[in-house]
């Protein structure tokens, strides 16, 4: 009977004991590679709520709590589409609609809010399914999405009102859901090139909502798609129950001792200003102001000359600016462009605020926004509060300002 006997290198290694140790270091790559692959996945997502939470607010969706953790949901257009979970059977009566499988691992946002309604679900899994967004890097200002952007996690698809989406970057993506602004014509030709891909969308309304305390509730909608129902209930009541403690503090002050506020800005020799049934009137309303154009019929923009703004604005006790605090470095900019405002009693009062670069994309703080207006207007009764997503326009740039955040 022969015996084998391996031969051995100059290391002293047998090509069998080379052989085992490839095998070694393959398996341990194999792990790493799974590893990394499980981190970009939901590992810690919840199971399906399968109770009931309603909808208190927001008229422009809805959502249907059906067995075993399926849900029926509706969007601003009237479109429904069936949530449920992996592994979930769909309930015989919606056999038949179209149907997306939660928690939801890749999508294309077309709007920075909706992933500011993201942000308050407060699970960083749920950001790892941002597979795609119209905004291109440099825009954004929620760290979490522009770190994103730097791996390589996030890819931006071009976008315009006119030509719609580049639909074969999007083909390429392949994503588990589109997220669509209702109203728009280029929206409502996406839908049948999506249709042809086998690929599901839904049309947010929250800026249509009738207050922004309905928008805000659109985080439950979203929350629908990562089986955060529950939480996004919490949350939103959190958000709420803050919103009505300032508005009740706001509430006893006297109309006679409330600042007068004016809100607006100048584009091309014309003012732009809200109408005073806008929710953002609303807004500063609540927080305890009088709005300088409250007999202005309207809900939204409105075009006003310069002199009518002047005449209304000039004994303003606060202006809030609308331009960006990007565009608009500090005072001695505003009064180069706007003479007639070194006259404003705001202006000599440094009492000149404009909104953060990340105002508009982090709709969901809803709650720190109105803190920072409430501040604005009373600040003896949240002293030293740093403003997060306004800016007190300084005298000059080089002197510094209070930054607003993203």
């Amino acid at each position: 009977m022969k015996t084998f006997r391996a031969s051995v290198n100059s290391r002293g290694a047998s090509p069998r004991s080379r052989i085992r140790r490839r095998l070694c270091l393959f398996a341990r790559l194999a792990l790493i590679l799974l590893s990394a692959c499980a981190k970009s996945k939901p590992v810690d997502a919840p199971r399906a709520y399968e109770g009931t939470l309603a909808v208190k607010n927001a008229k422009l969706f809805g959502i249907e709590y059906l067995a075993d953790g399926v849900k029926l949901v509706r969007d601003g257009e009237g479109n429904e589409l069936l949530l449920a979970p992996r592994g979930a059977s769909v309930p015989a009566a919606y056999r038949g609609k179209r149907v997306v499988r939660t928690p939801i691992e890749r999508a294309f946002f077309m709007s920075t809010t909706y992933i500011g309604l993201l942000l308050t679900l407060e699970n960083d899994w749920v950001l790892d399914s941002v597979a795609a967004v119209i905004t291109e890097e440099g825009d954004w200002t929620i760290p979490a999405i522009v770190e994103r952007f730097k791996r390589g996690r996030i890819r931006h698809i071009p976008w315009n009102m006119r030509t719609g989406v580049d639909i074969e970057a999007l083909a390429a993506l392949r994503p588990d859901m589109v997220f669509s602004s209702a109203g728009y014509e280029s929206g409502a030709k996406l839908f049948p090139k999506l249709d042809e891909l086998g690929i599901d969308c839904m049309e947010v309304s929250e800026y249509l909502e009738e207050s922004n305390i309905a928008g805000m509730e659109w985080l439950k909608f979203f929350a629908a798609f990562y089986n955060l129902d529950e939480q996004a209930d919490a949350v939103y009541e959190k958000k709420c129950a803050r919103l009505l403690e300032l508005a009740g503090l706001a509430a006893e002050i006297p109309e006679d001792e409330r600042p007068l506020v004016a809100l607006g800005h100048v584009f091309r020799g014309n003012v732009y200003v809200q109408g005073g049934g806008s929710t953002a009137v609303q807004e500063l309303e609540r927080a305890g102001c009088r709005y300088f154009l409250k007999d202005l019929k309207g809900n939204v923009n409105v075009q006003i000359n310069m002199e009518e703004f002047f005449n209304k604005a000039k004994d303003a006790d606060v202006l809030i600016y609308t331009a960006m605090n990007s565009f608009l470095p500090d005072k001695r900019a505003l009064a180069e462009d706007i003479p007639l405002i070194a006259e404003f009693k705001a202006f000599k009062n440094d009492a000149i605020y404009v909104p953060s670069k990340g105002y508009y994309m982090n709709n969901g703080a809803l709650d720190v926004k109105f803190e920072d207006v409430f501040s604005m207007f009373h600040p003896g009764l949240l002293p030293d509060r740093e403003l997060t997503f306004y800016t007190a326009l300084p005298d000059d740039a080089s002197g510094g300002a209070r930054a607003g955040g993203g």
